[in-house]
């Protein structure tokens, strides 16, 4: 998955993300869209910094 997480830093579109995940694990559209949803969230969670409740 550290391709999956370098696409994702190059900010690849969601399709890109979603055909990539179809032709590595030979999976349906709904299967890959939950995969790179997972990941997308998992992604968020490591790198993104929670807003301030403070500065709200």
């Amino acid at each position: 998955m550290d391709e999956l997480n370098s696409l994702i830093c190059q900010q690849a579109s969601y399709s890109v993300l979603v055909a990539w995940m179809q032709k590595q694990q030979g999976c349906n559209y709904l299967h890959a869209c939950t995969q790179i949803n997972e990941a997308l969230k998992q992604y968020r969670l490591r790198n993104i910094a929670p807003p301030d409740e403070k500065a709200i």
